[in-house]
This record gives structure tokens, sequence and C-alpha cells, in this order.
């Protein structure tokens, strides 16, 4: 009995740390983050719990991304997804093989990319995650995009805005819009670019996002700049 209340008295204390962790990740403090996140990682790894080290394994990685330390970020999605392929978590595999896409995909490594979203893709359609399907869609798309095949690019990018319509993620939808505004400006449809651009900008200030409003607003004076100067020349 004391063993088990031993066990269940850690389990809490790595279920609070992992909250913790959580929470500062989510306040962009990153190293209060990984502080918790390692000191749960090592009581799941002690008692045994295989889906909680997996989570606290994600976690860390998730962190190394966002810092772009791609390497520390792949060796965490990298273990994390042995784990949960090991123990038949598909949702958890789902998300991690994301996490590995996208680090392929701003590091150019677009074959590997694609082979994870792919794979990402197919487990989400199949048990059912609309957000995760078409998140999975909207990466693609980003990799076709950066290889200049822009007709794969519009239609993924097209598929995952419906998608983001359908469940109204607002926020993924503005992404989408803006995702297809850049296509249109890389194949320089510049007037079509600036449509998509406003239609994301629109959206992103409703929500209140001046950040990201701003980003896609100045992506939209660029273009105007651009169409100008080829007018005057």
């Amino acid at each position: 009995m004391k063993i088990h209340t031993d066990i269940d008295n850690k389990r809490g204390k790595a279920i609070a740390l992992h909250g913790l962790a959580s929470l500062h990740r989510l306040r962009n403090e990153y190293d209060q983050a990984l502080t918790c996140y390692d000191e749960s990682l090592q009581i799941w790894i002690n008692i045994g719990d295989r889906d909680g080290e997996a989570s606290a394994l994600f976690g860390v990685a998730e962190i190394y991304r966002h810092r772009t330390d791609y390497g520390r970020a792949v060796i965490c999605y990298s273990k994390c997804l042995t784990i949960r392929t090991e123990i038949g978590d598909r949702r958890g595999k789902a998300v991690t093989l994301f996490g590995l896409a996208e680090v392929c995909r701003v590091q150019n490594r677009y074959s590997q990319a694609v082979k994870d979203y792919s794979e990402c893709l197919q487990i989400q359609t199949e048990i059912g995650d609309k957000r995760g399907r078409a998140s999975a869609l909207w990466g693609l798309a980003s990799v076709h995009r950066a290889r200049n095949e822009y007709s794969q690019a519009m239609a993924l990018y097209s598929d995952a805005l419906a998608i983001f319509t359908d469940i109204n993620d607002q926020y993924s939808r503005a992404s989408a819009l803006c995702g297809i505004g850049d296509t249109h400006r890389d194949q320089e449809d510049y007037s079509s670019a600036i449509h998509y651009y406003e239609q994301a900008a629109k959206i992103f200030q409703q929500l209140g996002n001046a950040r990201d409003e701003a980003f896609v607003l100045k992506r939209a004076a660029n273009v105007r700049m651009w169409t100008e100067q080829k007018v005057a020349t």
C-alpha cells in the first residue's frame, strides 16, 4: 500500500510540474518551463509512466523548436515519437510528427518534411481530428510553396482554409489566407496577394492580434510598393 501511495504522490507531483511547465511555456518563460519539464520527466521515468515521459519530452522539444535549437528539438521529438508509437498513442504520434515536420521545413529539409507531414495527415484523417488534418495540410502547402510548386500549394492551402473555416478557427484561417496571399505574391499576382493579405489582416484585427495584423499589412504594403515600381519602369 505504501508503494502505491508513494507512486501516486510522485505522479501527482509530476502532473503539477507539467502543468506549471506548460504555463511557463505559454508565457514564453522558457528557462522556468525547461526546469519544470525536466523535473517531471525524471519522475515519469522513475515510476515507469511512458505516457507522462512522452508528454514531458514533447514539451521540451517544443521549447527547443521555438528557441530555434533544432538539433535538441529533433532529439526530444524523436524520443517522444518512439514512445508514442510503442504505446499506441496515435493522436500523440501525429502531433509529434507535425513538430518534426515543422523543424524540417524551417531547415529546408523538404523531402523529410513532406514525409512527416503526410504521415501526420494520414493519422489525423483516420482519427477524425479536423484541426490536426488542416494543420498538416497547411504544412504541406508551405513546403510546396517553398519548392515553387504553386498549384499544389494553392490546393492544399485552400483545403486547410475550408477546414479552419468549418471549425471556426479564426487564427488558423487567417494564417491560411496569408499563405494563399504569399503564393499569389510569389507568382507576381500582386492584386490577388493584396486581397488575401487584407482578409487575413482583418481577422487578426478582430482577434485583437496587433502583431500579426501588422506583419500581414507590411506584406501587403511591400507588394503595393513592388507594383508601383513595376508601373514606374
